[in-house]
């Protein structure tokens, strides 16, 4: 860990004290207004997926049930039955005439694409488009199915000259105008063909608050994909052009729809980007429905504001920086004057006087070390003296010591020269005494030869 001297030191402490509640407070406040908001985004969305899956019931529901009306009108009946019994009609024919008006009209109301009457050999006996009128079409799912149910039926989106197109089609059955009963015979058939982007797409793509990227999906799952019906947003497309896997990462807002469920989800879009999204099934069409915003968008306030908390906090931390340094410099100069004056002291230097004012703890520890100055000064001082006085006191008695010394070692050399006087007579003594002895010896060994 890194040695920081004690100004440092304070510099890191008053930061963090000061920046660290700021950034809590910023993270709670974040917190709060991405809750606040999505509080406020999710129950926006799924109105709007409430209002659009009814209007597109409703549309539905709306155009069976003018299919319903105009394919038990007398008129519809008896042009068919007359086409039935005498062939196709020409148009100056009565009946081609009424017919003519009343589907013309319907059109023109309503906004369908094309108007058109079947006989049960898939032969076009009248249409809106009158270049189509005696030609074969095929028997699709659309005539198929109501023949057999001999119900309304719906055919699912098909493109057609570049068109999203469904067709509605109903059976027309036999009726006996005299005794004013529905026979069970079916004589053809009535086709409402509707261009779906001109007439509901474009209308449920559109809501308030949608802002940029604000988008409303139509989607329906074929075996392992689910296909976007409508035209998006942020891609070019036509209706079943784009799709994606109903195992895929992304778009799961889309899948669960498709599948028949409705709910609300954060999660990515089609194109992998964070949205925030509800999601309804259409249960008559079996389609799903997606109304969705980019998570960018809904924050964008949210995201301002924790660009302007960081914003903040840095010039936090700067001013924080420089007061601190200011701070620091003034707590720790004083303290810095005394640990200079401290090591003076150390050497032996008096000199120096720690010049603080202040009425704080700092000064009164300047104040404190002042007086210790002057005690250690006079102690220093006393301690000389009485290191003076000992040194004098020891010099006399070492001159006295040496003296004595001098005395000693006088005594001692002449204690040696008459100790070395006295062997030297020791030896003189010896020698005579020998000599004595040797002339007794001879003079007892010539008294002893007289003897013999």
């Amino acid at each position: 860990m890194m040695n920081l001297n004690l100004k440092n030191k304070l510099i890191l402490y008053l930061l963090v004290l000061s920046i660290v509640p700021v950034i809590v407070i910023g993270i709670l406040a974040f917190n709060a207004g991405e809750k606040s908001t999505i509080d406020q985004i999710f129950p926006q969305l799924m109105s709007v997926a409430d209002i659009k899956e009814q209007e597109t019931e409703d549309w539905i529901l709306e155009h069976v049930v003018d299919l319903q009306i105009q394919s038990e009108d007398p008129e519809t009946i008896d042009y068919l039955m007359e086409v039935k019994n005498n062939g196709i009609l020409v148009n100056g024919d009565l009946s081609n005439k009424k017919i003519n008006n009343i589907l013309f009209n319907i059109k023109r109301s309503k906004g369908y694409n094309k108007i058109s009457v079947v006989d049960l050999d898939g032969v076009v006996i009248f249409s809106t488009l009158e270049n189509e009128i005696g030609k074969l079409i095929e028997i699709d799912h659309y005539i198929t199915h109501a023949l057999e149910s001999k119900e309304i039926h719906i055919e699912d989106l098909s493109v057609v000259d570049n068109k999203n197109i469904i067709v509605f089609s109903a059976p027309v059955f036999e009726f006996d105008f005299e005794k004013n009963v529905r026979k069970n015979k079916i004589i053809g058939f009535l086709l409402y063909e509707v261009d779906l982007e001109k007439n509901i797409f474009s209308k449920i793509s559109l809501w308030p608050g949608r802002g940029n990227s604000g988008e409303t999906l139509i989607v329906k799952q074929k075996g392992d994909e689910i296909f976007f019906l409508n035209k998006l947003r942020h891609i070019n497309n036509s209706a079943l052009d784009f799709s994606l896997s109903i195992n895929s990462s992304i778009a799961k807002s889309a899948i669960f729809a498709s599948q028949g469920d409705e709910g609300i989800l954060r999660t990515t879009d089609y194109r992998g980007v964070e949205v925030l999204s509800a999601y309804r099934h259409i249960n008559v069409m079996g389609w799903g429905l997606v109304t969705k915003i980019d998570a960018s968008e809904a924050f964008f306030e949210i995201n301002l504001l924790k660009r302007n908390i960081f914003f903040i906090v840095m010039v936090i931390i700067g001013i924080v920086f420089v007061a601190s340094y200011f701070i620091a410099i003034k707590i720790t100069r004083p303290i810095l004057k005394l640990e200079e004056v401290t090591k003076n002291i150390s050497k032996g230097d008096f000199s120096f006087k720690p010049k603080v004012i202040s009425n704080d703890e700092i000064g009164s520890l300047a104040k404190s070390f002042r007086d210790m100055e002057v005690q250690l000064k006079d102690y220093n001082q006393n301690m000389e003296q009485k290191v003076k006085s000992r040194t004098y006191q020891l010099n006399k008695k070492t001159n006295q010591l040496e003296r004595f010394l001098k005395v000693v070692e006088g005594r001692e050399k002449r204690i040696f020269e008459l100790k070395k006087k006295l062997r030297g007579r020791k030896l003189k003594e010896k020698k005579l005494v020998g000599k004595k002895l040797i002339k007794k010896k001879l003079i007892r060994k010539q008294l002893k030869k007289k003897k013999r």
